[in-house]
């Protein structure tokens, strides 16, 4: 590799005719025998290297090759990508640094799950599309515990909530359902009741327009359905008092007060299925606390095994990625 970055350009030309700067990136290998050009900007590497990764290289490299409409640039051919150079940059930066690049132990920021979900589906790159989808799997995982586990903390992505409408469009793009349902509900979760009911209205839309539908009608249907279980619990003289309760008529009379200070019922952000800690109140004994928990915790399980539905997607074993 070169001893600095290269800092020349190159003029090119479009198919109109007109010329435009070509720059050398960092990964510019003196021995490199092939050049990628994404947008305007060159990557000399070797194919080797590409061939060892990707299926698609690997394919391109070893079939007959035309003599090249273009000139050669420095003895070497020019592949043209329509990728963009920040994507290539990033998978560039993998096979040529790995740790020094990005220790894969560490959170990863968007832009970098971004590429090697990208290129790694389009270049049939195995090891990327497994890193990518095993970190969005991690961070929007398919059941109840690992939610928990995982919902108000970070697991394998930096700056989830001020992505969730990037890492919408990206499963989109690239085709990962199983972690759909998950992430509209984290970013419904992020999204204020006042804002969310005008979202149509903004300019310009971050969402795609399937996501944002999805997500209109889930958020109706989620919060409708939780209601319904609450009017539920408000009629039931099951949960409190408890059978063991040691306060009497005391719970009785703050039933209804306990149950609508649980943090679900405060519809301006969508924390219907947030775990619920026994420390959320005092108006309970401990013994009606644990009986609102119990019956809370299944209604969360009945929600989440129809979760997919309430965004119009197939049931959980239905979903697929890639495909």
């Amino acid at each position: 590799m070169s001893a600095e970055v290269p800092s020349a350009k190159r003029p090119r030309a479009d198919v109109s005719g007109t010329s435009y700067d070509v720059t050398k990136s960092k990964y510019w290998f003196d021995d490199g025998n092939v050049i990628l050009q994404a947008e305007n900007t060159q990557f000399r590497v070797h194919r080797s290297v590409l061939s060892n990764h990707s299926v698609v290289f690997r394919d391109m490299f070893t079939m007959p090759q035309p003599a090249p409409l273009d000139p050669l640039v420095d003895g070497c051919p020019v592949v043209s990508l329509s990728d963009k150079t920040a994507d290539i940059g990033h998978v560039m930066s993998l096979f040529y640094e790995n740790f020094k690049s990005h220790d894969m132990r560490d959170l990863m920021l968007f832009p970098h799950l971004a590429a090697i979900l990208r290129i790694g589906k389009k270049y049939q790159i195995d090891h990327l599309q497994a890193e990518g989808l095993k970190r969005l799997r991690d961070e929007f995982p398919k059941d109840l515990d690992s939610w928990d586990v995982s919902f108000d903390k970070q697991v394998q992505l930096h700056y989830v909530a001020d992505n969730c409408e990037n890492i919408i469009n990206l499963a989109h793009e690239v085709s990962v359902e199983t972690v759909l349902p998950v992430v509209y509900l984290s970013y419904l979760n992020t999204q204020d009741s006042e804002g969310f009911s005008e979202y149509s209205k903004k300019a310009p839309r971050l969402l795609n327009e399937k996501a944002a539908q999805a997500c209109l009608k889930g958020r109706e249907r989620l919060i409708r359905k939780f209601l319904e279980i609450v009017k539920g619990w408000l009629v039931d003289p099951g949960i409190i008092p408890a059978a063991t309760c040691i306060r009497g008529p005391a719970c009785l009379n703050r039933k209804v007060e306990a149950i609508l200070k649980i943090p679900g019922m405060d519809f301006e952000t969508l924390n219907i299925l947030e775990p619920l800690s026994p420390l959320y109140t005092t108006l309970l004994c401990c013994n009606c606390i644990h009986a609102l928990i119990e019956r809370y915790d299944e209604a969360r399980e009945d929600i989440w095994r129809d979760l997919p539905t309430y965004f119009d997607l197939p049931e959980w074993d239905e979903l697929e990625d890639f495909a």
